[in-house]
């Protein structure tokens, strides 16, 4: 941008060229314009007038132009800087993108890893439950075992379980007679399964009390709970309907849970304890 000082140079510059043309021409053409002294004169004047003011000019053209060259010289040096720069933001772009693939990469071995053990996870859960089948299995086996000596034993202590009750021991009651007892009533409406279930009670006791006749209904277990109580109950409710006689509720057991034991303390059913020696084998 010019400054007002260099306006009026260059205003200048052109009043004196054209000056010094017209008095050149006027030289040229042997005008009457005044002495050819003064024309001299005034065109020498104006011509170093002219000088001065181009001198002028072009030492404020070429202070700019060194000026300009240094910014260029500035702008070139932060042109270089700023490549530089972009190169390292280059190289930081790029090494982040190596480190991005490098954890894309771990994550998909992560990834891998993972569902790897989760199959071994699903493999030993099904090792786990194939294990605790078979000792279901087991258990229930030694359960049955348990169970069919468990019966056999308090077979032998019917008179006692009777004595117990304070009644007198007749004997037991077979099998085949819970079978006809089933049959005559299997037309009374009471639910057929209910019917089988009593067919195979673990133990019917036939006692006296005095010169009536009374029915035991025991049923035995390991451990006796509510279902033990239940059935015990309800082949007593049955003997009593298929006889006329009346019956009582009883369980044998190694040991009994909260509701067996609250049952025996309200005398709503009768409990003989099972020695746990004799149920070991011999």
């Amino acid at each position: 941008m010019s400054t007002p000082e260099q306006d009026r140079d260059f205003i200048r510059m052109r009043h004196l060229a054209q000056q010094s043309e017209q008095t050149a021409r006027s030289m040229g053409q042997n005008h009457p314009v005044g002495s050819p002294e003064d024309a001299t004169s005034e065109f020498a004047i104006n011509q170093a007038e002219l000088n001065q003011i181009m001198v002028r000019t072009f030492t404020t053209i070429n202070g700019r132009l060194e000026v300009m060259s240094d910014q260029i010289g500035d702008l070139n040096d932060q042109q270089k800087a700023m490549s530089g720069e972009q190169k390292a933001m280059s190289d930081q772009l790029k090494a982040m993108s190596d480190e991005q693939k490098a954890m894309r990469d771990e994550q998909k071995a992560m990834r891998g890893e993972q569902k790897a053990m989760r199959n071994q996870q699903e493999a030993m859960l099904d090792d786990i439950a194939a294990i605790k089948r078979r000792q279901d299995t087991m258990s229930n086996d030694i359960g049955q075992v348990k169970g069919g000596h468990a019966r056999a034993e308090v077979a032998q202590e019917a008179g006692v379980i009777a004595l117990d009750m304070g009644l007198g021991y007749v004997d037991n009651v077979p099998k085949l007679q819970l079978a006809k007892w089933a049959q005559e009533n299997s037309n009374s409406g009471i639910d057929p399964s209910d019917l089988r279930s009593f067919r195979e009670a673990d133990l019917v006791v036939e006692a006296t009390d005095g010169p009536d006749t009374v029915y035991i209904a025991v049923e035995v277990s390991f451990t006796a709970n509510q279902r033990d109580v239940d059935r015990a109950q309800r082949n007593a409710e049955f003997l009593e309907r298929f006889t006329g006689r009346r019956a009582r509720a009883a369980i044998a057991s190694v040991k009994n849970d909260d509701y067996v034991d609250e049952q025996v303390d309200k005398n709503l059913v009768h409990w003989h304890r099972i020695e746990r020696r004799s149920l070991e084998p011999d």
